[in-house]
């Protein structure tokens, strides 16, 4: 997705709360403050069949993880909130986790990052005192290509703090 010899942030974009979609842009690195040069992902469609990057028109993008449904009975992942989003050399995935509509926390992987997602799967349901604003770990065992093993932070509401949480990648 990024042309050999050019490094580019990639941006995840999701609405404010827990009822939206996660949209996907990009900018030169050495662009990142200028707006204008932002690139928006435009999924396929009827008359672009491969989907396109288009500079300077965030409304051109289209959702990479689109809603299934706004209410509760949706099933996990129907929204996206508070996402995390990285390449899992384990996997041989990009691996996204996130709080869905019912607070929980899930995780879902892709052959790319605009590719299609996989349903999403439980990792942690919503918790008495509440949970929020998963965040992958970089340096997680599975991150590097070298085990199973997924770190990923988690915040907690009642007491503002955050835990180290592990997930087993072969029991996903």
């Amino acid at each position: 997705m990024c042309p050999p010899g050019r490094r580019l942030r990639l941006h995840v974009r999701h609405p404010d709360g827990r009822q939206g979609s996660a949209y996907l842009s990009r900018v030169p690195e050495n662009a990142v403050p200028d707006l204008t040069k932002s690139q928006y992902w435009s999924g396929p469609s009827w008359w672009n069949p491969q989907g396109s990057w288009v500079t300077n028109n965030p409304g051109a993008a289209t959702a990479v993880i689109p809603p299934a449904g706004a209410c509760a009975g949706a099933g996990p992942g129907a929204t996206v909130s508070e996402m995390s989003a990285q390449y899992n050399a384990y996997l041989k995935k990009y691996v996204v986790i996130l709080c869905d509509q019912n607070n929980s926390v899930v995780i879902r992987t892709a052959d790319q990052l605009n590719g299609t997602w996989s349903d999403a799967k439980v990792l942690m349901p919503q918790q008495s005192g509440g949970i929020y604003a998963p965040m992958l770990n970089p340096w997680s065992p599975s991150t590097l290509g070298t085990g199973p093993d997924l770190y990923w932070n988690l915040s907690v509401w009642n007491d503002y703090n955050v835990q180290l949480m592990h997930t087993d990648l072969t029991k996903v």
